[in-house]
């Protein structure tokens, strides 16, 4: 993957060239570039801090991710520098929450103990109930979501780069991210036409049979379908009329490097209106593919 600064540069270069290729995207790209720059200035503070990770081959192979298996969020993890880092991008690319960021960090520093029980359980997504105390401070719930999913990812992105080796080889054959559960943002159609599945959270990727939907598990030529737009061959939306679900998808040539997933998927947002359009929804929901809000 790269060291941090080499992605950090790449992004940088990517980022210049889509908001002059694509300037319709603007806005997505100014709002949400700050904070996917912040995750990878911040990917390696996890890495090497895990305890004994090592996934059960039994329970693996029967679709347990390894979330479920061990916890891959430790209190001593630097959760409360990560939370001031990413509240600042956030307040870099979303001005208009600075308040509420400014709430939520000195809160944060205040009730330390209390902000910590945000992180357990480490799954994706938090956005069961906000406690009580975000109306104390007057604060949305959807905003304290934002930055604590975001605090969550980067340091899920860690554990799934060090357990990268440790379940290489292991069976999987699930839809879910094998590390974190999550379902996939994107998919990936790589050498030999193998399909890849890229998770929304931890930026895992994995192989899953083209024909078959993540989602719902069906497989049905008559039941499935490819989005296509403006002579585009390159990128698509796989859509499966069973559940009512798509995912976008990218033909990558072996002899091309990969763009920054997020950056990917804003790209392709246009994808997302058409299909959410037609009433299909996401596999995952990010940020910038939720257009509804």
């Amino acid at each position: 993957m790269g060291s941090s600064d080499d992605r950090i540069t790449l992004f940088k270069e990517d980022l210049g060239r889509l908001k002059t290729e694509k300037p319709h995207i603007s806005t997505l790209l100014d709002a949400i570039g700050p904070v996917r720059l912040m995750e990878h200035a911040l990917q390696e503070k996890t890495v090497g801090k895990q305890k004994d990770l090592s996934p059960d081959q039994l329970k693996t192979r029967g679709g347990i991710p390894l979330i479920k298996q061990h916890t891959l969020f430790f209190p001593e993890d630097p959760w409360q520098e990560m939370t001031f880092s990413v509240a600042d991008a956030i307040r870099e690319g979303l001005p208009h929450l600075a308040g509420q960021m400014d709430q939520l960090t000195l809160f944060s520093q205040q009730n330390p103990a209390e902000f910590l029980k945000l992180f357990l359980p480490s799954e994706l997504p938090f956005a069961a109930e906000a406690p009580a105390w975000t109306a104390d401070i007057s604060v949305e719930p959807a905003v304290l979501f934002l930055l604590v999913n975001t605090v969550k990812r980067v340091i899920l992105t860690g554990r799934a780069q060090e357990m990268m080796e440790k379940i290489a080889d292991l069976p999987w054959d699930r839809g879910y991210c094998p590390v974190c559960g999550s379902f996939p943002i994107l998919a990936f159609i790589r050498m030999n036409g193998q399909r890849w599945l890229h998770c929304a959270c931890c930026h895992h990727e994995w192989t899953y049979p083209r024909p078959q939907c993540p989602w719902c598990e069906h497989e049905s030529p008559e039941n499935t379908t490819y989005l296509f737009v403006e002579d585009d061959k390159e990128n698509s939306a796989y859509i499966c009329e069973k559940c009512q679900k798509y995912l976008i998808t990218v033909n990558r040539a072996e002899s091309l490097r990969d763009m920054d997933p997020d950056l990917t998927g804003i790209s392709l947002a246009h994808l997302d209106v058409i299909l959410q359009g037609k009433g299909f929804s996401p596999m995952a929901w990010r940020e910038w593919n939720n257009v509804g809000e």
